[in-house]
């Protein structure tokens, strides 16, 4: 695994961490605003090209489908989200592709910027940090292996008398050593792995609630588009290979309860 990539998507992941639990924080506390908690379980579909140096993932588009569930709280204004995913890829693939993603949100509604109410249907903007890991394995072909010629110190200086039946110089024979730059046992190797991808994803989607008493059920659907932040692997064979841009869809149901801080009793209301 690479030890700097490891350490930069750390960092982005602390930094990302405390901003939503900012954020949060903030929305909660303006104009004393409820608190939610919840479960939400999603449909997502999301597509990426790979890039790689073994012959079976070069250039190789992948289009996978899965499900995610998450831990959802916030308040009205900010929502923050965990989940953890499985996908595979699609069937049109000869040999199927599975992964697992582990991603954090945060969820802005605008509206309510502008005028704090609940809202049976209500726009909003995402953000979030994803890592996600593809499984991989097939065969490619160990580093070249370096043979070193010898030495002009060693070759012989004498002056030999030129006969009829002198054997020829080693040099002008065909070799039967590997040749430099070459793999020795000529043959690809098997390997078993996968490569991780961390991204910075952004987002537009739009939820419709629905409520009875002090709970909630939600209705959304988003799409978001992700840029790679930093990659990792977890064999050599697939040190060169990430993917970058992503899209993802997701359609998915919310449920949970809130409580009204200004009553501190729990109370119907809307949720993300």
């Amino acid at each position: 695994m690479k030890t700097n990539a490891k350490f930069h998507i750390n960092l982005i992941a602390g930094l990302y961490i405390a901003l939503v639990s900012m954020l949060i924080s903030t929305g909660a506390n303006a104009q004393q605003r409820d608190l939610y908690v919840g479960f939400e379980t999603t449909t997502s579909s999301r597509n990426f090209k790979v890039t790689s140096d073994l012959a079976n993932l070069k250039g190789k588009t992948l289009l996978q489908q899965g499900r995610t569930y998450a831990l959802i709280f916030g308040s009205s204004l900010a929502t923050g989200k965990f989940s953890l995913g499985n996908f595979s890829s699609s069937g049109k693939d000869s040999k199927p592709m599975n992964s697992t993603s582990t991603e954090l949100s945060l969820n802005i509604s605008l509206l309510q910027l502008i005028s704090k109410q609940d809202r049976v249907i209500e726009p909003y903007v995402v953000t979030s940090i994803e890592t996600t890991k593809v499984k991989s394995n097939g065969a490619y072909t160990p580093p070249q292996a370096q043979v070193s010629k010898p030495s002009s110190s060693n070759v012989c200086s004498c002056q030999c008398p030129a006969t009829t039946g002198s054997v020829p110089s080693p040099d002008s024979s065909p070799s039967t050593s590997p040749a430099i730059g070459t793999d020795p046992s000529g043959t690809p190797k098997p390997y078993s792995g996968n490569f991780g991808t961390t991204r910075i994803n952004v987002g537009v989607g739009i939820n419709v609630h629905l409520s009875k008493g002090n709970l909630f059920l939600n209705l959304f659907a988003e799409a978001k588009y992700g840029v790679a932040a930093g990659t990792t692997a977890s064999t050599q064979a697939l040190l060169n290979t990430y993917s970058l841009s992503q899209v993802v869809y997701n359609t998915g149901i919310a449920m949970g309860i809130s409580k009204d801080r200004s009553h501190g009793r729990l109370r119907r209301n809307r949720f993300r």
